[in-house]
């Protein structure tokens, strides 16, 4: 285990460079006192890293360090908001973060969580840079259903109507819709890069071999749960599983009736992935 010096800050916040040169993303790290692991976690589309504060305390206390930031146009990080210009943007953003979390605790086992959009660029990572993690966890992923490109302006806006589809408690969708760091629209542009990213993740789910959990509630308002039952059986990993969730809707990690449940089930595989 790497020696941790006790005076360290456990949160840090600091603006780092993206894979766009001239471009920087927002991170924050939460470091466990004696960390068994990191984990490097990823928000879904319109949101930001801060709605993840109660899944990182959890896992912080867990022993893990926890690395996550604003994907690039959300959140407090830089670029157009809300628009997007390459598939590529996202997957090689979150390896700068990986490589961060791995030079840090360069004897530790690295993780990816990561959810809805999040949980898009973490497949894609998984086809793009096999075996740079230890594992991966993806919940509720965007993955191949939504591939038909909207025709129009790239950088025109369309209202975010996601609220819709998120969780079965009406408060936590009230306090989505409250929440002003969340993106109140989004661009042409980004909705057809993702759609373009979902048709190539559907080519290349071969490659995905690391192992790999899924989680999906089977009430998904947004992405249908028949999405994950398809990829996960198009996954190369030898290592896979697919936990379903009846009655729970997109935001499984914030419902309240069973988060804490998920959250352990996600340390449960964590932890025996960790060794």
């Amino acid at each position: 285990m790497d020696f941790i010096d006790n005076n360290f800050s456990r949160h840090s916040e600091e603006m780092i460079e993206s894979s766009t040169k001239g471009l920087n993303l927002f991170e924050q790290t939460d470091k466990a006192d004696y960390p068994f692991a990191n984990i490097v976690l990823v928000h879904g589309l319109a949101e930001h890293s801060g709605r993840y504060d109660t899944i990182t305390s959890f896992l912080q206390k867990n022993n893990f360090n926890v690395f996550r930031y604003d994907q690039r146009s959300h959140g407090k990080s830089e670029g157009k908001r809300g628009h997007l210009t390459s598939v590529n943007n996202l997957p090689d953003d979150c390896k700068i973060v990986i490589d961060m979390a791995k030079t840090q605790f360069p004897n530790l086992p690295t993780f990816l969580l990561g959810h809805s959009m999040g949980g898009h660029t973490v497949l894609k990572v998984a086809t793009n840079y096999p075996g740079i993690v230890d594992g991966i966890v993806a919940t509720d992923p965007l993955s191949i259903s939504f591939t038909d490109k909207i025709d129009g302006d790239p950088e025109k806006y369309l209202p975010n109507q996601l609220g819709k589809g998120v969780n079965t408690d009406p408060r936590v969708t009230a306090k989505y819709n409250n929440d002003p760091m969340n993106l109140k629209e989004f661009t042409v542009g980004l909705m057809n890069t993702l759609m373009d990213s979902a048709a190539d993740l559907k080519q290349d789910l071969d490659k995905v071999v690391d192992p790999i959990l899924l989680l999906h509630g089977e009430a998904d308002g947004l992405i249908p749960v028949s999405d994950s039952l398809e990829i996960y059986q198009k996954f190369s990993s030898k290592d896979k599983e697919i936990h379903v969730y009846p009655f729970l809707m997109h935001e499984i990690l914030n419902e309240p009736s069973r988060k804490w449940e998920i959250y352990q089930e996600i340390l449960n595989w964590l932890n025996k992935h960790r060794y």
